[in-house]
Protein backbone atom coordinates (compact mmCIF):
# COMPACT_ATOMS: atom_id res chain seq x y z
CA UNK A 1 0.00 0.00 0.00
CA UNK A 2 1.32 3.35 -1.00
CA UNK A 3 0.51 6.25 1.33
CA UNK A 4 1.03 9.82 0.40
CA UNK A 5 0.27 12.38 3.06
CA UNK A 6 -0.18 16.05 2.27
CA UNK A 7 -0.16 18.34 5.30
CA UNK A 8 -1.08 21.94 5.51
CA UNK A 9 -1.51 24.10 8.60
CA UNK A 10 -3.57 27.22 8.31
CA UNK A 11 -5.35 29.49 10.81
CA UNK A 12 -8.22 31.80 10.36
CA UNK A 13 -10.94 31.24 13.00
CA UNK A 14 -11.52 29.29 16.22
CA UNK A 15 -14.11 27.24 14.37
CA UNK A 16 -13.62 25.10 11.27
CA UNK A 17 -16.00 24.15 8.49
CA UNK A 18 -15.44 20.99 6.48
CA UNK A 19 -18.10 21.10 3.78
CA UNK A 20 -20.29 23.05 6.13
CA UNK A 21 -19.63 20.93 9.27
CA UNK A 22 -17.65 22.14 12.29
CA UNK A 23 -14.88 20.05 13.83
CA UNK A 24 -14.16 22.10 16.95
CA UNK A 25 -16.56 24.53 18.59
CA UNK A 26 -15.70 25.79 22.10
CA UNK A 27 -13.46 22.73 22.57
CA UNK A 28 -16.11 20.18 21.63
CA UNK A 29 -14.99 17.67 18.96
CA UNK A 30 -17.10 17.16 15.85
CA UNK A 31 -17.95 13.47 15.24
CA UNK A 32 -18.75 13.58 11.53
CA UNK A 33 -17.30 15.16 8.38
CA UNK A 34 -18.33 15.26 4.72
CA UNK A 35 -16.64 16.29 1.49
CA UNK A 36 -18.67 18.38 -0.95
CA UNK A 37 -17.32 19.20 -4.40
CA UNK A 38 -17.61 22.44 -6.35
CA UNK A 39 -20.94 21.35 -7.78
CA UNK A 40 -22.43 20.81 -4.34
CA UNK A 41 -22.34 16.99 -4.59
CA UNK A 42 -21.34 15.13 -1.41
CA UNK A 43 -18.77 12.37 -1.80
CA UNK A 44 -20.37 9.08 -0.77
CA UNK A 45 -18.66 6.72 1.62
CA UNK A 46 -18.68 4.13 -1.18
CA UNK A 47 -18.71 5.43 -4.78
CA UNK A 48 -17.98 4.38 -8.36
CA UNK A 49 -15.58 6.40 -10.52
CA UNK A 50 -14.17 6.05 -14.01
CA UNK A 51 -10.51 6.47 -15.03
CA UNK A 52 -9.70 10.12 -15.61
CA UNK A 53 -12.51 11.37 -13.36
CA UNK A 54 -11.37 14.16 -11.02
CA UNK A 55 -13.16 16.15 -8.25
CA UNK A 56 -12.01 19.02 -6.03
CA UNK A 57 -13.24 19.69 -2.47
CA UNK A 58 -12.44 23.07 -0.89
CA UNK A 59 -11.71 23.38 2.87
CA UNK A 60 -12.30 26.94 4.00
CA UNK A 61 -11.86 28.63 7.41
CA UNK A 62 -9.50 26.12 9.05
CA UNK A 63 -8.47 27.16 12.56
CA UNK A 64 -4.87 27.99 13.33
CA UNK A 65 -2.89 24.86 14.11
CA UNK A 66 -5.26 22.46 12.32
CA UNK A 67 -3.46 19.85 10.25
CA UNK A 68 -5.00 18.12 7.21
CA UNK A 69 -3.73 14.74 6.09
CA UNK A 70 -5.00 13.06 2.87
CA UNK A 71 -3.99 9.46 2.21
CA UNK A 72 -4.57 7.29 -0.93
CA UNK A 73 -4.22 3.56 -0.51
CA UNK A 74 -2.75 3.23 -4.04
CA UNK A 75 -1.69 6.26 -6.04
CA UNK A 76 -1.33 4.14 -9.18
CA UNK A 77 -5.12 3.80 -9.02
CA UNK A 78 -6.12 7.14 -7.47
CA UNK A 79 -4.17 10.24 -6.47
CA UNK A 80 -5.21 12.28 -3.41
CA UNK A 81 -3.57 15.66 -2.81
CA UNK A 82 -4.14 18.64 -0.52
CA UNK A 83 -2.98 22.14 -1.38
CA UNK A 84 -4.32 25.68 -1.01
CA UNK A 85 -7.21 24.56 1.21
CA UNK A 86 -8.44 22.08 -1.42
CA UNK A 87 -8.47 18.29 -1.67
CA UNK A 88 -8.19 16.93 -5.22
CA UNK A 89 -9.01 13.30 -6.00
CA UNK A 90 -8.22 11.88 -9.45
CA UNK A 91 -8.92 8.34 -10.65
CA UNK A 92 -6.02 6.96 -12.69
CA UNK A 93 -7.00 3.46 -13.74
CA UNK A 94 -9.35 0.64 -12.86
CA UNK A 95 -9.21 -0.85 -9.37
CA UNK A 96 -10.27 -0.37 -5.74
CA UNK A 97 -8.81 2.52 -3.72
CA UNK A 98 -9.45 3.93 -0.23
CA UNK A 99 -8.96 7.62 0.45
CA UNK A 100 -8.68 8.77 4.09
CA UNK A 101 -8.98 12.39 5.20
CA UNK A 102 -7.73 13.24 8.72
CA UNK A 103 -8.03 16.52 10.62
CA UNK A 104 -5.93 16.93 13.80
CA UNK A 105 -5.52 19.73 16.32
CA UNK A 106 -4.22 19.97 19.90
CA UNK A 107 -3.84 16.20 20.18
CA UNK A 108 -7.35 15.48 18.92
CA UNK A 109 -8.14 14.12 15.45
CA UNK A 110 -11.07 13.36 13.20
CA UNK A 111 -10.84 11.06 10.15
CA UNK A 112 -13.07 9.55 7.52
CA UNK A 113 -12.36 6.97 4.84
CA UNK A 114 -13.96 6.76 1.39
CA UNK A 115 -14.07 3.57 -0.66
CA UNK A 116 -13.81 4.28 -4.38
CA UNK A 117 -14.30 1.62 -7.03
CA UNK A 118 -12.69 2.75 -10.30
CA UNK A 119 -14.29 0.98 -13.23
CA UNK A 120 -13.46 1.82 -16.82
CA UNK A 121 -16.29 2.07 -19.28
CA UNK A 122 -16.16 -0.21 -22.30
CA UNK A 123 -15.98 0.88 -25.91
CA UNK A 124 -16.22 -0.63 -29.34
CA UNK A 125 -13.99 0.37 -32.24
CA UNK A 126 -15.26 1.86 -35.45
CA UNK A 127 -12.87 1.81 -38.41
CA UNK A 128 -13.36 3.50 -41.78
CA UNK A 129 -11.18 3.48 -44.89
CA UNK A 130 -10.88 7.16 -45.83
CA UNK A 131 -8.09 7.12 -48.41
CA UNK A 132 -6.06 4.83 -50.65
CA UNK A 133 -3.41 5.82 -53.15
CA UNK A 134 0.01 4.92 -54.49
CA UNK A 135 2.84 5.16 -51.95
CA UNK A 136 4.08 8.74 -51.86
CA UNK A 137 7.53 10.09 -50.92
CA UNK A 138 8.16 10.64 -47.22
CA UNK A 139 7.40 14.37 -47.41
CA UNK A 140 3.92 13.71 -48.82
CA UNK A 141 2.60 11.88 -45.73
CA UNK A 142 0.85 14.97 -44.38
CA UNK A 143 -1.66 14.91 -47.21
CA UNK A 144 -2.37 11.27 -46.41
CA UNK A 145 -3.10 12.06 -42.74
CA UNK A 146 -5.55 14.71 -43.87
CA UNK A 147 -6.85 13.64 -47.29
CA UNK A 148 -8.70 16.29 -49.23
CA UNK A 149 -11.09 13.72 -50.65
CA UNK A 150 -11.82 10.04 -50.50
CA UNK A 151 -9.73 8.16 -53.02
CA UNK A 152 -10.12 4.44 -52.48
CA UNK A 153 -8.30 3.28 -55.59
CA UNK A 154 -8.46 -0.51 -55.58
CA UNK A 155 -8.57 -0.88 -51.76
CA UNK A 156 -11.54 -2.27 -49.81
CA UNK A 157 -12.06 -2.46 -46.06
CA UNK A 158 -14.72 -4.20 -43.98
CA UNK A 159 -14.84 -5.62 -40.44
CA UNK A 160 -11.15 -5.04 -39.84
CA UNK A 161 -10.10 -6.76 -43.08
CA UNK A 162 -8.18 -4.66 -45.61
CA UNK A 163 -7.52 -5.61 -49.22
CA UNK A 164 -5.27 -3.51 -51.43
CA UNK A 165 -2.54 -3.81 -54.01
CA UNK A 166 1.19 -3.80 -53.44
CA UNK A 167 2.72 -0.37 -53.85
CA UNK A 168 -0.34 1.34 -52.34
CA UNK A 169 -1.06 2.91 -48.98
CA UNK A 170 -4.34 3.10 -47.07
CA UNK A 171 -5.51 5.53 -44.38
CA UNK A 172 -7.92 4.16 -41.77
CA UNK A 173 -9.85 6.45 -39.39
CA UNK A 174 -10.78 5.14 -35.92
CA UNK A 175 -13.87 6.12 -33.98
CA UNK A 176 -15.28 4.84 -30.68
CA UNK A 177 -18.67 3.71 -29.38
CA UNK A 178 -19.69 3.38 -25.74
CA UNK A 179 -20.98 -0.17 -25.18
CA UNK A 180 -20.91 -0.14 -21.37
CA UNK A 181 -24.68 -0.55 -21.24
CA UNK A 182 -24.79 -2.85 -24.25
CA UNK A 183 -26.21 -0.28 -26.67
CA UNK A 184 -23.50 1.33 -28.85
CA UNK A 185 -23.41 5.11 -28.54
CA UNK A 186 -20.88 7.36 -30.30
CA UNK A 187 -18.22 8.68 -27.93
CA UNK A 188 -18.15 12.39 -27.30
CA UNK A 189 -14.43 12.34 -26.58
CA UNK A 190 -11.76 11.61 -29.22
CA UNK A 191 -9.95 8.29 -29.43
CA UNK A 192 -6.26 7.70 -30.02
CA UNK A 193 -4.51 4.70 -31.51
CA UNK A 194 -1.10 3.36 -30.57
CA UNK A 195 1.05 0.34 -31.31
CA UNK A 196 0.43 -2.83 -29.37
CA UNK A 197 3.16 -4.64 -27.54
CA UNK A 198 2.17 -7.78 -29.41
CA UNK A 199 4.32 -9.04 -32.23
CA UNK A 200 3.46 -7.35 -35.51
CA UNK A 201 3.57 -9.47 -38.65
CA UNK A 202 3.09 -6.50 -40.95
CA UNK A 203 5.70 -6.39 -43.73
CA UNK A 204 5.57 -2.69 -44.44
CA UNK A 205 5.54 0.76 -42.87
CA UNK A 206 2.77 2.25 -40.78
CA UNK A 207 2.28 5.71 -39.29
CA UNK A 208 0.04 6.60 -36.32
CA UNK A 209 -1.47 10.03 -35.79
CA UNK A 210 -4.13 10.50 -33.10
CA UNK A 211 -7.21 8.73 -34.51
CA UNK A 212 -5.81 7.29 -37.73
CA UNK A 213 -3.19 4.96 -39.14
CA UNK A 214 -1.52 4.96 -42.55
CA UNK A 215 -0.39 1.59 -43.89
CA UNK A 216 2.18 1.41 -46.66
CA UNK A 217 2.35 -1.98 -48.35
CA UNK A 218 5.21 -2.46 -50.81
CA UNK A 219 4.97 -6.26 -51.09
CA UNK A 220 2.21 -8.77 -51.64
CA UNK A 221 1.33 -11.09 -48.75
CA UNK A 222 -1.01 -11.78 -45.80
CA UNK A 223 -0.33 -9.67 -42.70
CA UNK A 224 -1.76 -8.59 -39.34
CA UNK A 225 -1.29 -5.34 -37.45
CA UNK A 226 -2.04 -5.17 -33.71
CA UNK A 227 -3.01 -1.78 -32.30
CA UNK A 228 -4.59 -0.40 -29.11
CA UNK A 229 -7.45 2.11 -29.07
CA UNK A 230 -7.62 4.48 -26.07
CA UNK A 231 -10.12 7.00 -24.78
CA UNK A 232 -10.20 8.79 -21.43
CA UNK A 233 -12.52 7.00 -19.00
CA UNK A 234 -12.64 3.81 -21.08
CA UNK A 235 -10.75 0.56 -20.95
CA UNK A 236 -8.10 0.20 -23.65
CA UNK A 237 -9.35 -1.80 -26.59
CA UNK A 238 -7.07 -4.14 -28.59
CA UNK A 239 -7.64 -3.78 -32.33
CA UNK A 240 -6.29 -6.09 -35.02
CA UNK A 241 -6.32 -5.34 -38.74
CA UNK A 242 -6.04 -8.23 -41.17
CA UNK A 243 -4.24 -7.09 -44.32
CA UNK A 244 -4.29 -8.89 -47.66
CA UNK A 245 -1.89 -7.31 -50.15
CA UNK A 246 -2.12 -8.56 -53.72
CA UNK A 247 0.14 -7.88 -56.64
CA UNK A 248 -1.23 -5.13 -58.89
CA UNK A 249 -2.78 -6.17 -62.15
CA UNK A 250 -1.24 -5.38 -65.50
CA UNK A 251 -2.60 -5.13 -69.01
CA UNK A 252 -1.32 -5.75 -72.52
CA UNK A 253 -2.08 -2.99 -75.01
CA UNK A 254 -1.77 -3.78 -78.72
CA UNK A 255 -1.52 -1.47 -81.70
CA UNK A 256 -1.03 -1.96 -85.45
CA UNK A 257 -1.15 0.09 -88.63
CA UNK A 258 -4.00 -0.37 -91.05
CA UNK A 259 -6.03 -3.05 -89.24
CA UNK A 260 -7.64 -4.02 -85.96
CA UNK A 261 -4.84 -5.34 -83.74
CA UNK A 262 -7.30 -7.27 -81.54
CA UNK A 263 -9.11 -9.06 -84.40
CA UNK A 264 -6.58 -9.21 -87.25
CA UNK A 265 -7.06 -10.73 -90.69
CA UNK A 266 -4.01 -12.23 -92.36
CA UNK A 267 -3.64 -13.58 -95.88
CA UNK A 268 -2.29 -17.11 -96.19
CA UNK A 269 1.46 -16.95 -96.60
CA UNK A 270 1.64 -13.40 -95.26
CA UNK A 271 2.52 -11.94 -91.85
CA UNK A 272 1.42 -8.99 -89.74
CA UNK A 273 3.22 -7.23 -86.89
CA UNK A 274 1.61 -6.09 -83.62
CA UNK A 275 3.23 -3.60 -81.24
CA UNK A 276 2.72 -4.49 -77.56
CA UNK A 277 2.82 -1.98 -74.70
CA UNK A 278 3.37 -3.30 -71.15
CA UNK A 279 3.72 -1.85 -67.64
CA UNK A 280 7.49 -2.12 -67.47
CA UNK A 281 10.63 -2.67 -69.47
CA UNK A 282 11.13 -5.73 -67.27
CA UNK A 283 7.98 -7.38 -68.66
CA UNK A 284 8.62 -10.70 -70.38
CA UNK A 285 6.21 -11.48 -73.24
CA UNK A 286 5.62 -14.98 -74.54
CA UNK A 287 3.19 -16.13 -77.26
CA UNK A 288 1.54 -19.40 -78.20
CA UNK A 289 -0.49 -20.03 -81.37
CA UNK A 290 -2.64 -22.57 -83.19
CA UNK A 291 0.19 -23.67 -85.44
CA UNK A 292 -2.11 -25.43 -87.88
CA UNK A 293 -3.73 -22.09 -88.83
CA UNK A 294 -1.29 -19.39 -87.69
CA UNK A 295 2.12 -19.14 -86.04
CA UNK A 296 3.37 -16.36 -83.74
CA UNK A 297 6.73 -15.16 -82.45
CA UNK A 298 7.76 -12.24 -80.23
CA UNK A 299 10.94 -10.21 -80.64
CA UNK A 300 13.13 -8.48 -78.05
CA UNK A 301 11.40 -5.19 -78.93
CA UNK A 302 8.05 -6.72 -77.83
CA UNK A 303 6.81 -6.78 -81.45
CA UNK A 304 4.67 -9.81 -82.20
CA UNK A 305 4.75 -11.37 -85.66
CA UNK A 306 1.76 -13.48 -86.73
CA UNK A 307 1.94 -15.58 -89.91
CA UNK A 308 -1.03 -17.24 -91.60
CA UNK A 309 -0.40 -20.90 -92.52
CA UNK A 310 -3.71 -21.95 -94.01
CA UNK A 311 -7.26 -20.68 -94.32
CA UNK A 312 -9.36 -20.64 -91.14
CA UNK A 313 -9.54 -18.97 -87.71
CA UNK A 314 -6.68 -19.57 -85.30
CA UNK A 315 -5.92 -18.29 -81.81
CA UNK A 316 -2.85 -16.48 -80.54
CA UNK A 317 -2.33 -16.11 -76.77
CA UNK A 318 -0.02 -13.42 -75.41
CA UNK A 319 1.28 -13.83 -71.84
CA UNK A 320 2.92 -10.98 -69.86
CA UNK A 321 5.00 -11.55 -66.73
CA UNK A 322 6.38 -8.59 -64.74
CA UNK A 323 8.06 -8.75 -61.30
CA UNK A 324 5.69 -7.37 -58.66
CA UNK A 325 2.58 -7.65 -60.86
CA UNK A 326 -0.03 -10.27 -61.53
CA UNK A 327 0.53 -12.09 -64.81
CA UNK A 328 -1.66 -10.94 -67.68
CA UNK A 329 -2.96 -12.92 -70.63
CA UNK A 330 -4.67 -11.88 -73.84
CA UNK A 331 -6.04 -14.20 -76.54
CA UNK A 332 -6.67 -13.05 -80.12
CA UNK A 333 -8.80 -14.69 -82.79
CA UNK A 334 -6.83 -14.39 -86.03
CA UNK A 335 -8.67 -14.84 -89.31
CA UNK A 336 -6.48 -16.50 -91.92
CA UNK A 337 -7.88 -15.84 -95.41
CA UNK A 338 -6.75 -16.81 -98.92
CA UNK A 339 -4.27 -14.50 -100.57
CA UNK A 340 -5.89 -11.32 -101.83
CA UNK A 341 -5.84 -11.24 -105.61
CA UNK A 342 -3.89 -8.21 -106.70
CA UNK A 343 -5.62 -5.56 -108.81
CA UNK A 344 -3.86 -2.53 -110.27
CA UNK A 345 -5.74 0.10 -112.27
CA UNK A 346 -3.94 2.14 -114.94
CA UNK A 347 -5.14 4.97 -117.20
CA UNK A 348 -4.02 8.34 -118.53
CA UNK A 349 -6.99 10.08 -116.92
CA UNK A 350 -6.78 8.24 -113.59
CA UNK A 351 -5.85 10.67 -110.83
CA UNK A 352 -4.87 10.22 -107.20
CA UNK A 353 -7.39 8.53 -104.93
CA UNK A 354 -8.84 6.72 -108.02
CA UNK A 355 -10.62 9.79 -109.43
CA UNK A 356 -11.40 10.05 -113.16
CA UNK A 357 -12.47 13.33 -114.84
CA UNK A 358 -14.15 13.35 -118.27
CA UNK A 359 -16.59 15.47 -120.23
CA UNK A 360 -20.00 14.63 -121.63
CA UNK A 361 -19.54 12.45 -124.75
CA UNK A 362 -15.89 11.76 -123.94
CA UNK A 363 -14.57 8.16 -123.78
CA UNK A 364 -11.79 7.14 -121.39
CA UNK A 365 -10.14 3.70 -121.25
CA UNK A 366 -8.84 2.06 -118.07
CA UNK A 367 -6.73 -1.08 -117.79
CA UNK A 368 -6.99 -3.45 -114.81
CA UNK A 369 -3.81 -5.48 -114.43
CA UNK A 370 -3.78 -9.14 -113.27
CA UNK A 371 -7.42 -10.26 -113.75
CA UNK A 372 -7.99 -12.84 -116.44
CA UNK A 373 -11.19 -13.46 -118.39
CA UNK A 374 -14.16 -13.65 -116.05
CA UNK A 375 -12.28 -12.37 -112.98
CA UNK A 376 -13.40 -8.76 -113.30
CA UNK A 377 -16.87 -7.24 -112.87
CA UNK A 378 -18.11 -3.71 -112.36
CA UNK A 379 -21.14 -1.89 -110.95
CA UNK A 380 -22.14 1.75 -111.63
CA UNK A 381 -23.90 3.66 -108.88
CA UNK A 382 -25.68 6.06 -111.33
CA UNK A 383 -25.74 4.78 -114.97
CA UNK A 384 -27.31 8.07 -116.12
CA UNK A 385 -24.01 9.91 -115.51
CA UNK A 386 -21.55 7.44 -117.00
CA UNK A 387 -21.62 4.17 -118.96
CA UNK A 388 -19.00 1.44 -118.88
CA UNK A 389 -18.15 -1.24 -121.43
CA UNK A 390 -15.92 -4.03 -120.17
CA UNK A 391 -13.69 -5.88 -122.65
CA UNK A 392 -11.62 -8.49 -120.80
CA UNK A 393 -9.48 -6.43 -118.46
CA UNK A 394 -10.26 -3.16 -120.28
CA UNK A 395 -12.98 -0.75 -119.18
CA UNK A 396 -14.28 2.00 -121.47
CA UNK A 397 -16.02 4.85 -119.70
CA UNK A 398 -18.24 7.38 -121.54
CA UNK A 399 -19.57 10.54 -119.96
CA UNK A 400 -23.34 10.81 -120.41
CA UNK A 401 -24.39 13.74 -118.24
CA UNK A 402 -22.71 16.19 -115.90
CA UNK A 403 -22.47 14.89 -112.36
CA UNK A 404 -20.57 12.59 -110.03
CA UNK A 405 -20.95 8.87 -109.43
CA UNK A 406 -18.92 5.81 -108.44
CA UNK A 407 -17.94 2.56 -110.13
CA UNK A 408 -17.04 -0.47 -108.01
CA UNK A 409 -14.59 -2.94 -109.57
CA UNK A 410 -14.61 -6.47 -108.16
CA UNK A 411 -11.93 -9.04 -108.90
CA UNK A 412 -12.66 -12.67 -107.98
CA UNK A 413 -10.63 -15.82 -108.56
CA UNK A 414 -10.81 -19.30 -107.09
CA UNK A 415 -8.32 -19.82 -104.28
CA UNK A 416 -7.95 -16.10 -103.59
CA UNK A 417 -9.73 -13.51 -101.51
CA UNK A 418 -11.95 -11.10 -103.42
CA UNK A 419 -10.51 -7.66 -104.05
CA UNK A 420 -12.62 -4.55 -104.62
CA UNK A 421 -11.77 -0.99 -105.52
CA UNK A 422 -13.97 2.04 -106.00
CA UNK A 423 -13.53 4.72 -108.66
CA UNK A 424 -15.01 8.20 -108.42
CA UNK A 425 -16.22 9.45 -111.83
CA UNK A 426 -16.73 13.20 -112.33
CA UNK A 427 -18.43 14.21 -115.61
CA UNK A 428 -18.41 17.86 -116.68
CA UNK A 429 -20.58 19.55 -119.31
CA UNK A 430 -19.23 19.44 -122.87
CA UNK A 431 -17.83 22.67 -124.16
CA UNK A 432 -20.15 24.29 -126.75
CA UNK A 433 -19.01 24.14 -130.38
CA UNK A 434 -17.89 27.44 -131.90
Amino acid sequence: MKQIISTLTAGLLSAVLLAGCTIFVDGDAVTSMDLVDEGGVTLSSVSDWTPGESRTFHLNELPEGCEVNVVSSDRELMTADYADNAITLTAVESGHAIVTVELSMNGSSLSKSYEIQITARHMQAGMTLIDSRAIQPENALESAFHPERENFGSATFASGYLELQAGNQATILFTGFDVTDGEPKPLETPVTVRSSENEVTFDGTYYLSEDRVILQCPKAGQYTLDLVLSCEGYADLPVQIQISVSEPSQSIALSAKGFDAYAPTVEVGSSIILDAETVSEDTVLTVTADNSIVTATVGEDKRITITAVEEGTGSVTIHASTPGYQDAQLTLQVHSVPELISMTILGDRLERNNVVHLAEGEIVELTVLNPSEGDLSHEIDDPAIVSAVQKSNKLELEGLAAGETTITLTCQRSGYSTNTKTLTIIVTEAEPEE
